[in-house]
């Protein structure tokens, strides 16, 4: 019925075809993996660059609004940053937490984890971690950025480092 040519050219254009599905399922799994990771990388950026220049001010939460009713916040002109170090020399870590969960509360999406720490040459304090988050150590991707920051309190002044840290 058929011959030999047309058995082996048709074999020869199934085995292209499998090739190429084969070829094109890499691709598509390739660029959705790196536009993850971009993703994931613009993110850890943007959360470090707001939490380090946006003044606590501009937050708009009932329990920032208590802060400021009951002077736990004086000084309004502080970033987010700031004023989790200023907490965080009081011994109010509490505080901070709660400052930090309100600011990451707008950002926290599907499948992304964040930690914010908070540390300078003799402590180190965790101010917030996602809730249900793989371990880190064991995540597909991610990313960690610092930020030195300068806490003016009881006046002096006082370096801390945060560090943002992003995975997924």
């Amino acid at each position: 019925m058929f011959s030999k040519k047309s058995q082996f050219f048709m074999l020869d254009v199934i085995f292209s075809f499998v090739i190429l599905i084969i070829a094109i399922g890499i691709a598509v799994a390739y660029t959705t993996t790196a536009f993850e990771e971009e993703g994931l990388y613009d993110l850890s950026i943007e959360i470090m660059e707001q939490y380090t220049t946006t003044e606590v001010n501009s937050l708009n939460n009932e329990e920032i609004r208590n802060f400021f009713l009951t002077n736990k916040i004086t000084n309004v002109d502080n970033t987010i940053a700031q004023q989790s170090g200023e907490f965080y020399l009081k011994d109010n870590i509490e505080d901070a937490k709660t400052l930090s969960r309100v600011f990451i509360d707008t950002y926290e999406r599907r499948n992304i984890f964040l930690n914010i720490s908070i540390f300078n040459e003799t402590h180190s304090q965790t101010l917030y971690v996602s809730q249900n988050a793989d371990d880190f150590e064991e995540a597909q991707t991610s990313y960690v950025h610092s930020r030195e920051i300068l806490v003016f309190y009881e006046n002096e002044v006082h370096p801390f480092t945060v560090e943002v840290s992003a995975w997924q």
